[in-house]
């Protein structure tokens, strides 16, 4: 693989996101690895992908998902179909892959996001 060049992506499918792994070109669609971003097989985790500035922004109650709380996967500053959604901070929260670390609301951002881990 090319020095600075993406290992992995992530996309969706129907309504099923997936990982691809650039790699050895297999899919999964299992949620875990898609969160991890690792791939069965090759048995790599490719969050230690340095190529791409990976960011979690979680937002309350943004206009396509009224009442809820969404957390969207961000490359650099190019977001991506990855999103989970829950009925709550505390569940929201608890899909941010482990390691991150949490940047509040600037008072510049738009008023439904609550914070970004990265």
């Amino acid at each position: 693989m090319e020095k600075g060049k993406p290992r992995y992506y992530l996309g969706i499918e129907g309504d099923q996101p997936f990982i691809l792994c650039y790699s050895c070109n297999q899919k999964s669609f299992h949620p875990e690895d898609i969160k991890q971003r690792y791939c069965v097989t090759c048995h790599k985790f490719h969050d230690k992908d340095p190529a791409v500035l990976k960011l979690w922004t979680i937002y309350r109650h943004p206009s396509d998902h009224r009442g809820k709380y969404v957390a969207r996967l961000w490359l650099l500053d190019k977001p991506t179909d990855i999103i989970y959604i829950e009925d709550t901070l505390d569940e929201i929260r608890k899909t941010i892959p482990p390691g991150l670390v949490c940047m509040p609301r600037d008072e510049s951002d738009d008023p439904v996001i609550v914070e970004t881990w990265l």
